[in-house]
């Protein structure tokens, strides 16, 4: 048997009958590294990190334009923290030890006021 006739015999659409038809597609979307993910151009960390130069703090800007003020303990922390332990405080699971989409899903709700509220409400306690 040659190649060629290997070929003739798995035709591309007959790996719909195995079901393999679209197996793999996922991975065919392509990132795009310059796409812009969040409204404000400052992450809320990268925020909090410059704030905890300031022996006052500052307001950390969120995604949805509300003005947050944080003390400079405050800002240390959040600029500090790891996001993973923030997963069950918003309720989202790691599926691996090293889990990019928990990550970016985390990172997302800090962006909102309400997330970055309830960040807040459990260092404060």
């Amino acid at each position: 048997m040659k190649m060629k006739d290997l070929n003739e015999a798995f035709d591309s659409d007959d790996f719909g009958s195995y079901g393999l038809k679209g197996h793999g597609s996922g991975l065919d979307k392509d990132i795009d590294p310059n796409k812009k993910r969040y409204n404000n151009d400052s992450l809320v960390s990268v925020q909090a990190g410059k704030l905890s130069d300031y022996p006052d703090g500052g307001e950390i800007e969120t995604d949805d334009g509300e003005k947050i003020h944080v003390s400079q303990q405050e800002a240390k922390f959040i600029r500090n923290l790891e996001l993973k332990k923030l997963a069950p405080y918003f309720g989202i699971e790691y599926n691996m030890a090293r889990d990019p989409d928990a990550d970016d899903a985390i990172q997302t709700k800090l962006q909102s006021s309400e997330g970055l509220m309830k960040l807040l409400g459990l260092i404060r306690k």
